[in-house]
């Protein structure tokens, strides 16, 4: 605002404080300079208490963001943390699974080189055949012709 468009102003709120117009007196009052530098000085402290109100907002304003600013940092951190640690086990599990896998490779391949049960099967029944529980073995086969011959030989 311009100096005389404020001087305007005030003339024309006191012209309708002091009932101007129909029915009140028809001469405006003439502001004197000390009522001009009342006024100018108390639209200045009017526009003194607004600018520390402004101030004071934005002084919570900026602690209001330092915290959230400190708080983002904190999180961040806790993230970062926890994200290296979920990476630590992810790596640790990708391991055991790996070793689990070679694990039952192995496994997969013994139980390929066992016997099947048609094979079991063919081999109970060449048992039950031929009943090698009766087979003899050497060393009686040698006792039992010694004992033939000592028949024999005694025999004459």
């Amino acid at each position: 605002l311009k100096l005389s468009d404020l001087h305007n102003k005030m003339a024309e709120d006191k012209h309708k404080k002091s009932g101007g117009g129909l029915f009140g007196s028809s001469k405006p009052k003439v502001d004197t300079s000390k009522d001009i530098i009342a006024n100018v000085s108390g639209h200045v402290n009017d526009l003194n208490r607004r600018v520390r109100v402004l101030e004071e907002r934005l002084g919570n304003i900026r602690n209001k963001i330092q915290v959230v600013e400190q708080n983002l940092i904190r999180d961040f951190k806790q993230a970062r943390t926890e994200i290296k640690t979920n990476t630590a086990d992810v790596s640790e599990i990708r391991k055991e699974i790996d070793e689990i896998k070679s694990r039952m490779l192995v496994i997969i391949k013994e139980i390929k080189l066992l016997a099947k049960k048609e094979d079991v099967e063919v081999l109970r029944r060449y048992m039950e055949m031929w009943q090698p529980v009766k087979f003899v073995t050497q060393e009686e086969v040698e006792k039992i012709v010694a004992r033939m011959l000592e028949g024999k030989s005694s025999a004459k």
